[in-house]
This record gives structure tokens, C-alpha cells and sequence, in this order.
């Protein structure tokens, strides 16, 4: 009995694997299930009305995300020059990790044939093809370029040096369990001392969604980014469009002006850099204070967007 357990088990999985990503009745079964559970049957637009008619909640998401990645920003070239010139003076008084020379050299280096496959054996397989059909193997067989990857791999060894240990998130060596440690600790100290503060935790709204493209660039030119590895960057945010598919329809395209790039590797890294300045003002910010253990004063944990403040006085930094 186990053995026929066990051969029925084999041909479960071999058949699942020769016919669950092609077009045939298993796909269409499948496809069907996943389709009912995720079904929309009803939305609320912006101003609180509910839509139950498809075109209606097609119409209503695509709008929300259409305003979601066109933040509005300066109308004239002019206001633009502004904007910019604010941007490089917050910056040069907030952010003040910069690459070395050396770094900013070799990230500036031809791509090679190692990074080619060690970006190309660092994507999963098994995966269904993408818009164009082909799998990872097709790529892996003929070496294509895939340029996130490269960019990931080159900048992620530099972030412990560019971004400050109070940002765990996607940073190599960091986990989550260090910030929540030293939340602890901090607790602890603070019942023992009788010292009072405050923890305020925060979650950003559509965080990646909202990262504004000339901050981002201007930030990646700030820490020392050479001409090539930004190149390469803004390329990939040249002229980018979405669709919206509900229900299993898909909705018109539209523009996208702002945001990281969802599922790429190298967004997680923008993010956070993008991220730094603000953090480095808090830090350096007089008007905020923090519990203090020995000569370091401890403000603030972040992964990611995930920001727990610590606050000792909460009149002087948070002000009604």
C-alpha cells in the first residue's frame, strides 16, 4: 500500500510539473479556483461610494492608482530647478555617508561575465515564463543581460558603509530581531532607571509607491554613485507604464512617475538609501531625544518603512 501511495505521490508531481504552467485543462481548473477566491465584487472610490458593476470597479481601482504614481510635482521647469536645489541643500545637511573613491570605481567597472552568472544562479527556477514566454533556463542557457540583478549585486556589499545600523531592513548582516532586541533592552533599562519615553511606531502609507525619482537620483548622486552605475539606474525608470488586471480583465495603461519598481532586487536597496536622509535628520536633530546609554543616544529602529521612534521628550519633539 505504501509503495502505491508512494508511485501515485510521483505521478501526481510529474504530471503537475509536465502540464501546470501549459495552456490545458489542469492550467484552466486551477487558473478558475484562484480566480473565485479573488474575486472583487465591490469597491469604494475616492469618495466613499461603493461600485458593484465591473467596468465601475475596474474604473475606480485604475483611477486610485493612477493618482498613487502621479504625485504631483512641479508644473514648470523653473519650479522644477527649485525643487532640485532643495533637494542637494537637505541633503548636504543631512546626509553624510558618501562611498569612497575606490568603491565608487569598481562599482563604475564594465559588467562581467561572473557577475552575469552569479546574478543568473541567484534567481529562483521553477517559476512560470513571463509576458514573453521564456523561462529562467532560456536565460540562463543563453546569458541574456538582466540588469537589476547586476546592480543589486555590485551596491549590496556597500550598504552596511552608506546606511546607519538603526535600518535593518535588506541590509546584509542586519536582521529584524536586532532592532526588536534593542527595543527590549531599552524597556528594561528604562523600568529599572525610572527613566521615562515614549515608543512611537509607524508605518508609511504606500512607502515604495511614493518615493519621489529626482530625490532617488539625486540621493544616489549625493553618496557617490559614478556617472555609469547612475546610468544604469535611471534606466531602468525611463517612460514606465502599468496595467491593472481585475477579475481577470485587464484595465488601459497608464504612466508611472514615482514609486520603485515592484519585484526588482535593486528596489529594496534604492529605497532605503532613499530613506537615509531623513533618518540622519532625526538623528542629528537636537529637538528630538532619545533614551541615552553611555554616550550613544538611541533615537529611532527602522526596517524599511517600519519606523519605531524612541522619545523622551515627546512635548519639545512632538508638538501638537
Amino acid at each position: 500500500m505504501n509503495m502505491l501511495r508512494h508511485r501515485t505521490c510521483l505521478q501526481t508531481k510529474a504530471f503537475f510539473h509536465t502540464h501546470g504552467d501549459k495552456c490545458g485543462c489542469l492550467l484552466a481548473r486551477m487558473i478558475a479556483k484562484k480566480r473565485a477566491a479573488t474575486y472583487i465584487a465591490c469597491v469604494r472610490d475616492r469618495e466613499g461610494r461603493p461600485k458593484h458593476m465591473p467596468m465601475q470597479i475596474m474604473t475606480a481601482l485604475r483611477d486610485y492608482y493612477k493618482r498613487l504614481y502621479s504625485l504631483t510635482g512641479p508644473q514648470t521647469e523653473e519650479a522644477r530647478r527649485t525643487l532640485l536645489d532643495q533637494i542637494q541643500a537637505y541633503l548636504s545637511s543631512h546626509s553624510t555617508r558618501k562611498l569612497s573613491t575606490v568603491d565608487a570605481a569598481l562599482l563604475e567597472d564594465p559588467i562581467t561575465e561572473g557577475e552575469l552568472s552569479t546574478a543568473l544562479k541567484s534567481s529562483k527556477t521553477g517559476k512560470c515564463p513571463g509576458p514573453d514566454g521564456l523561462r529562467l533556463c532560456y536565460y540562463k542557457t543563453f546569458r541574456k543581460v538582466l540588469l537589476p540583478h547586476f546592480l543589486a549585486t555590485r551596491l549590496q556589499p556597500h550598504i552596511p558603509n552608506l546606511i546607519h545600523c538603526d535600518q535593518v531592513g535588506f541590509a546584509p548582516g542586519r536582521e529584524a530581531k536586532d532592532s526588536t532586541i534593542r527595543a527590549l533592552q531599552l524597556i528594561h533599562r528604562g523600568r529599572s532607571s525610572g527613566e521615562d519615553f515614549i515608543l512611537l511606531s509607524t508605518d508609511s502609507e504606500k512607502a515604495f509607491d511614493r518615493v519621489n525619482w529626482d530625490f532617488l537620483f539625486a540621493s544616489l548622486a549625493h553618496i557617490g554613485l559614478g556617472p555609469n552605475m547612475q546610468s544604469w539606474v535611471q534606466a531602468l525608470y525611463v517612460d514606465p507604464s502599468a496595467q491593472l488586471c481585475v477579475n481577470g480583465v485587464y484595465s488601459e495603461s497608464f504612466k508611472i512617475h514615482n514609486g520603485t519598481r515592484q519585484g526588482c532586487p535593486l528596489s529594496p536597496l534604492l529605497f532605503i538609501l532613499s530613506l537615509e536622509p531623513f533618518l540622519s535628520a532625526v538623528r542629528h536633530n537636537p529637538d528630538i531625544r532619545g533614551p541615552t546609554i553611555g554616550t550613544a543616544q538611541h533615537k529611532i529602529a527602522a526596517y524599511a518603512d517600519d519606523l519605531l521612534f524612541f522619545v523622551t521628550n515627546p512635548r519639545m519633539s512632538l508638538p501638537c
